[in-house]
Order: structure tokens, then C-alpha cells, then sequence
């Protein structure tokens, strides 16, 4: 089968919704024991740079997104936070170590471009004290202003002509300006493009929320 049948359960999407259900204290034993063994189980099957999770710049960049939010939204529930943080430090330093080296650039740069910027940005604000962690945010902010001028147009379209991949990139960017707004450092440029796709998109989205095809 195609790579992405194994990629992308290892976006680790889903311990956001395991940390949603561990919000309801019915679920929350399960949610939590489930969310801390999937957590350190993908660590620990996956060493930073083998195998077939360390390919891809953008699927280590969602992961590093996925992991920041689920983890802080469970961190209260937590049970042994003694593995978890450094899983979680392991994880985002690697990670971003390669995303780095990897960039998509020139010719391949697309809403793989945004994706990569975006992990770099969450890994240089979020972990501050690893080493690496200033040149992640200024190359992650400095290429995601530029590439963003050049994948969203004047109109607030994207400039792939994609229903799909103009949705994923609006919802990465707007990710990123809420947390540059949260840590004080907040993007004139990314908060203008984010308006004007977030109202192109309004226009078409349907009533049940779907976008043409």
C-alpha cells in the first residue's frame, strides 16, 4: 500500500482526542493510559532518524504539532510525567533537528513548505532552552512570511487551486499566529493572509461544512 497508510497514524492526531476524552472524568482513567502508552510506545519503536517516520520533513512537523497540543491539554492528568516530558523533549528536538536539514524548498516548496515552518516555530517558542531552538523559530518564521505571500493570493485563495490543501494551510498558519500572539511576538503579515483565506474559504464552505471537491 501507499507510505501514508502508515504515515499518518503517526501524525499522533488521535491523542488529541484522547486528551479530550480524558477531560470527562468517566473516561479519563482509560484516556490517559491509553494517551501516555501510545505516546511512549511510538517513541520508544521509533529512534530518532531510522526508519520510515524520519522520511518526511511535513510528517514530522504535524507530529510535532499534534504532540504539543494533546500533551499540554492532558498534561493535568498525567500519571507519569517522568516519561512523558522527556519522550516529549526527545521527540520535538529530533524532529526539528531533521526538519531543518530537510526543508522543502525551490521547487518542491508547497503547503509542505508551511507545514515544515509551522513544526520549526511550535519546536523554537515551545522548548526555548534547546540548543537549536533559536535558529528553528527565526528560520521557521522567516520562511513561513515569505512562502505564505507566494501559496495565498491577493483574494484570499491559494495559489495551488486546491479546496484541500488551501483549508490545511489556512488551518496551519492560523495556528501559528495564535501562538505568536501568545508568546508576544504576533505576525502583521500571517494575521492579514489568515483574514482574507479564512473569508474566501466562508464563502464556499456549504451549509454542512463542506467544500467543493
Amino acid at each position: 500500500g501507499d507510505i501514508r497508510v502508515a504515515w499518518e497514524p503517526s501524525r499522533l492526531q488521535q491523542l488529541i482526542s484522547l486528551a479530550l476524552l480524558a477531560e470527562d472524568e468517566n473516561y479519563r482513567p482509560l484516556a490517559v493510559a491509553q494517551f501516555e502508552q501510545t505516546l511512549l510506545s511510538w517513541v520508544a519503536a521509533n529512534p530518532p532518524y531510522r526508519g520510515i517516520h524520519y522520511v518526511s520533513a511535513m510528517e514530522c512537523a504535524l507530529r510535532i504539532l499534534s504532540v504539543c497540543h494533546a500533551v499540554d491539554m492532558i498534561r493535568p492528568h498525567l500519571t507519569c510525567p517522568e516519561k512523558i516530558w522527556p519522550a516529549v523533549i526527545g521527540l520535538v528536538d529530533a524532529h526539528a533537528r531533521l526538519i531543518i536539514r530537510r526543508l522543502s524548498l525551490y521547487s518542491s516548496a508547497g503547503n509542505h513548505t508551511l507545514a515544515e515552518c509551522v513544526g520549526l516555530i511550535y519546536a523554537g517558542l515551545l522548548f526555548a532552552e534547546l540548543p537549536g531552538a533559536k535558529r528553528w523559530y527565526e528560520t521557521g518564521i522567516n520562511l513561513l512570511e515569505s512562502e505564505a505571500k507566494r501559496q495565498f493570493l491577493e483574494d484570499g485563495g491559494g495559489v495551488e487551486q486546491a479546496f484541500g490543501y488551501h483549508l490545511l494551510i489556512t488551518d496551519l498558519c492560523h495556528l501559528a499566529t495564535l501562538l505568536l500572539d501568545s508568546k508576544g511576538c504576533s505576525s502583521a503579515t500571517l494575521s492579514e493572509i489568515v483574514a482574507k483565506a479564512t473569508t474566501f474559504l466562508g464563502s464556499l464552505f456549504s451549509e454542512d461544512w463542506r467544500l467543493p471537491n
